[in-house]
């Protein structure tokens, strides 16, 4: 995987592809030379989550002889990497056939840079796919132009912990998000709705310390089911986790280890199927869809299924993980 976090290092290739097409002294042979090339624009390249949707787009490009050029942000929120990374798409084009771009592209309710800055790169020509979080149909300036939107039904997803988690008693349950993830709204509106009532709420800006949930939980003392939204968050701080049953979204390598270890807390895992994700955002490029959004069903993990073959990829992923 051509996984490019520094952006340094993404323009120094564009440089390169472009010199490289520069030099040529017929047209039509250096079209002939152009390697056909998919752009994925992803966000927190620390995160599994990210990496294993990755892993998955540059295994499906090779399998269709495409040139795979990814690049991450190393924040969530950080507009301005990804402003750079997309800005450096008509310099790639010198040297590749840009087939797609697949994004997941930072914006709030009064920031659309990015989605700005897709539609003026791709324009029509080039189908851009959206991953991970929709856009605002109502403010997004990419309305008209992306073709397809692939990711998880967020609030059937939250509905779905809710039926499988067996956290039956809203007294005892606490849950909890990073405030600048959208998907998280939706997971917990989907959540309070079959539990019938809002539930508390820890709701933090960033990932967060052990010390602090410990003192959150404090102030909840029946409390004894947790609910994270944010499998980064639940990750950040799982070493302050006593007498508590933990439910939460996303997939990392401990949390499949704590599922087959009866004294753990991590009970349930609400996985979002990465891979798959990776696989179809790739074929919306190459084929046609016949829906907008392209919603991939989640694959709730807990004890007994933990070694079942639709598991088997995650722990496939971390065998070969090329970050170790």
């Amino acid at each position: 995987m051509k996984r490019i976090k520094l952006l340094s290092v993404l323009m120094a290739l564009a440089v390169t592809v472009f010199a490289f097409v520069s030099c040529g002294d017929d047209e039509e042979t250096t079209q002939q030379t152009k390697k056909d090339a998919v752009v994925a624009i992803f966000k927190n390249g620390n995160i599994d989550y990210w990496n294993q949707i990755a892993t998955t787009v540059t295994t499906e490009c090779k399998r269709l002889g495409v040139e795979p050029i990814i690049s991450f942000i190393d924040d969530d929120s950080d507009a301005g990497g990804q402003l750079a990374a997309v800005s450096l798409i008509k310099n790639l084009s010198e040297g590749y056939n840009i087939k797609g771009i697949i994004a997941a592209p930072v914006f709030t309710a009064t920031d659309h840079r990015v989605e700005s800055k897709l539609a003026e790169v791709a324009g029509r020509s080039i189908p851009i796919i959206i991953i991970d979080s929709p856009v605002d149909e109502a403010t997004s300036p990419l309305k008209g132009i992306y073709k397809a939107y692939v990711g998880t039904d967020n609030k059937a997803a939250g509905r779905l912990l809710a039926q499988k988690c067996g956290a039956n008693d809203p007294s005892t349950i606490l849950t909890a998000r990073v405030a600048i993830s959208t998907p998280t709204v939706d997971r917990y509106s989907g959540f309070c709705e079959v539990m019938g009532q809002e539930l508390p709420l820890w709701e933090t800006v960033d990932l967060d310390t052990p010390a602090n949930f410990t003192a959150e939980l404090a102030k909840h003392p029946s409390a004894k089911d947790i609910v994270f939204f944010n499998g980064n968050l639940c990750n950040s701080v799982k070493s302050a986790f006593k007498d508590v049953n933990v439910y939460t979204f996303d997939v990392y390598e401990q949390f499949l280890a704590d599922l087959k270890n009866p004294e753990s807390s991590i009970k349930g895992v609400m996985a979002q199927n990465t891979f798959e994700m990776g696989r179809q955002a790739v074929n919306a490029i190459f084929g046609s869809v016949s829906e907008k959004n392209i919603y991939i069903p989640t694959i709730y993990i807990t004890s007994e299924n933990v070694n079942a073959d639709e598991v088997q990829p995650f722990f496939d992923y971390y065998k070969y993980d090329r970050r170790k």
